[in-house]
């Protein structure tokens, strides 16, 4: 009986948790002071805020909505549609100017939206492309696959495309282009359809995420301290408990920053 109430309690605890980790998403974003930290703003091209609103619930609520979920960098919306269905819409504008500046990006909106995303369609530099955008990708929810048999698969909808824009040429003239955004050096051209068909948050989908880049350096620098890829992960483990406590549970589960020791050892062989 004793281990059944310990098994229950450590259920009704983890729920707790993600009910939390939900609140500071939701409620906690609505804070106008976190707006301010990450830079969330509509562009000045697309869309006013409505004269004498400034910062009313009604105007604010789609950026409160977009700060969840966005990493830490300048986003200027120039549109969002919120979905019957759940989820929503949005298109974002940002000062990137690269190629690696683009794959930085992406590397932090997977982290920030507990999202992985994989290549859908890819744009080839012919000649009239590369006239207009430096590179172009379309990319899809991991869990939208085309195979029905694979456990992950929900056929989920959800897709982000990327297009950073040629704002200069040769003899590093600037882009003649008409476009206000190309003008201020806004770039980065963002399109994102948020409908998952399935939970973010939760050991089942978190499972399935690639192990990040921080997290392989991490576990790098451990094998090159001596050691072995169970001694690496049991550190790795260690060292989130410390860092997460009371959502250790939940954090550990996502395969991000808590790999599988397949994982390791694949990794250890191949250095």
């Amino acid at each position: 009986m004793a281990g059944e109430d310990v098994a229950r309690a450590a259920a009704d605890w983890l729920v707790l948790t993600f009910a939390d980790w939900l609140t500071f998403c939701v409620a906690g974003c609505t804070r106008t002071d976190m707006l301010e930290s990450q830079s969330v703003t509509w562009c000045q091209f697309c869309r006013q805020t409505p004269s004498g609103d400034h910062g009313s619930t009604s105007d604010l609520e789609p950026l409160h909505q977009l700060e969840a979920i966005l990493p830490e960098y300048e986003h200027i919306v120039c549109s969002y549609e919120h979905l019957q269905e759940g989820g929503f819409n949005a298109s974002l504008k940002l000062k990137l100017s690269t190629q690696d500046e683009v794959q930085e990006w992406l590397e932090a909106f997977q982290a920030s939206s507990k999202t992985t995303w994989r290549v859908q369609k890819t744009y080839p530099n012919t000649p009239e492309s590369i006239r207009h955008n430096k590179y172009r990708v379309d990319l899809r929810c991991q869990r939208g696959g085309r195979n029905p048999s694979s456990k992950k698969n929900t056929f989920c909808p959800a897709v982000l495309y990327l297009v950073l824009k040629k704002d200069t040429f040769s003899q590093s003239r600037k882009s003649r282009s008409n476009d206000p955004h190309i003008q201020d050096c806004l770039s980065f051209h963002i399109k994102i359809r948020s409908t998952h068909n399935h939970e973010i948050n939760c050991s089942e989908a978190l499972q399935y995420r690639h192990v990040s880049k921080e997290t392989i350096k991490k576990i790098e620098k451990l094998f090159e301290s001596g050691h072995s890829p169970s001694s690496a992960l049991n550190t790795l483990k260690y060292d989130l408990q410390e860092e997460m406590g009371e959502s250790y549970v939940l954090a550990s589960a996502d395969r991000s920053v808590c790999p599988d020791l397949h994982f390791c050892f694949r990794l250890y062989y191949n250095i």
